[in-house]
């Protein structure tokens, strides 16, 4: 555990501030237009809670079985731009290939935090402490440390999101504009994440048991493979927000 606690510690630096209060605003990219973002927020595909099944892809990565309660954020909005124009190179290159349009949208969600929202190093770091240094994924930490990943458990409610970055790739101009949209139904309130780590209820039996069934290469759920295709369904939202491609070695 100490080792583990080091190398993260040593990486925390590189990006986000030492000691960082918790935020108040945290970022998410979907593809899906923002009416229906507004009006019915985020739900995580199920009632996992399981830190490490979620930040090794275990719960989020396969269709067949998904079942995560938390759904991924980020503090960074520069870290969250990244990605969309990750997602916005792809348009292009498929475009290039005769496979599309170029034609892109993307939204980034400005969300108000509040103690529903838990540091996923931290979390990772408190499962680590509680079961023990042989459930630790050091890859997995890492990549929660870099991604600057925020996790909200269960629900965003749309009341909760102060607005929208719309970004828009004219695939016949090849010009890009963005434009912020606020939510009318945004509440505002003086909230933030929670300073705490999460902590998961769950017996020790059943966090041990999901252990052997961890697969040897995941895809952490903050990060998502592209897509082939060029359209995806509504109901994707935690796999749809994701930066990099990441392959973990357990």
């Amino acid at each position: 555990m100490r080792y583990v606690r080091i190398v993260l510690m040593a990486l925390l630096p590189a990006f986000v501030p030492a000691h960082a209060a918790p935020p108040s605003t945290v970022y998410r990219y979907d593809g899906r237009n923002y009416e229906d973002v507004f009006q019915n927020g985020f739900t995580s595909w199920g009632g996992n809670d399981n830190i490490l099944e979620h930040l090794t892809g275990r719960s989020c990565a396969n269709s067949a079985t998904r079942n995560s309660a938390f759904i991924s954020t980020s503090r960074s909005e520069t870290y969250t731009r990244v990605y969309l124009d990750s997602r916005m190179m792809d348009a292009y290159r498929a475009q290039q290939a005769g496979e599309g349009t170029g034609d892109f949208y993307g939204y980034i969600y400005h969300i108000r935090a509040d103690t529903n929202f838990y540091e996923a190093v931290s979390s990772y770091l408190a499962y680590v402490e509680t079961y023990g240094e042989g459930s630790a994924s050091l890859g997995a930490g890492a990549l929660a440390s870099y991604q600057s990943e925020w996790l909200a458990y269960r629900r965003i409610s749309g009341s909760s999101i102060r607005g929208v970055t719309r970004v828009h790739r004219n695939g016949r101009t090849g010009e890009v504009s963005e434009q912020y949209i606020p939510n009318p139904g945004y509440i505002e309130s003086a909230t933030a994440g929670n300073p705490g780590p999460y902590r998961s209820a769950r017996s020790l039996q059943e966090l041990l048991t999901t252990l052997v069934r961890l697969w040897p290469y995941a895809t952490a759920c903050m990060v998502r493979q592209r897509d082939a295709g060029t359209r995806r369904r509504a109901a994707e939202t935690e796999y749809d927000y994701l930066v990099y491609e990441y392959t973990l070695t357990q």
